[in-house]
């Protein structure tokens, strides 16, 4: 399956698909490339957001890289942050505590290219 680049109006849809939020956090499906030239967003890859880290996937760098561009992304302390599932594979959840989908949808609108 190939990342699907969208327009601004399909993106927001798009994302929302891959955003579940219960009890205050907000879990986030991602597909995972590391060992990417840079850290970014692209694009959509099935249900989930296709993030590229520029991490390699040894002793747990890509995901670390991915949290990391999750909190900026977000704008909420690191320790906000965390690996909900999928440790040792490219589809994970990430889990985002005190941000809202909406807020989310705001701050990561300003990363899709």
């Amino acid at each position: 399956m190939q990342a699907k680049s969208l327009n601004a109006t399909e993106t927001a849809e798009a994302i929302k698909r891959a955003l579940t939020e219960k009890s205050g956090t907000l879990y986030v499906s991602v597909h995972l490339q590391p060992k990417a030239s840079k850290t970014e967003f692209a694009g959509m890859y099935g249900d989930s957001l296709k993030v590229r880290v520029a991490a390699p996937a040894v002793e747990n760098a890509a995901n670390e890289a991915c949290l990391e561009f999750f909190s900026k992304v977000a704008h909420i302390p690191k320790s906000n942050v965390s690996l909900h599932s999928g440790k040792t594979s490219r589809r994970k959840v990430i889990a985002l505590e005190g941000i809202s989908t909406e807020q989310f949808l705001q701050d990561f609108a300003t990363h899709v290219r």
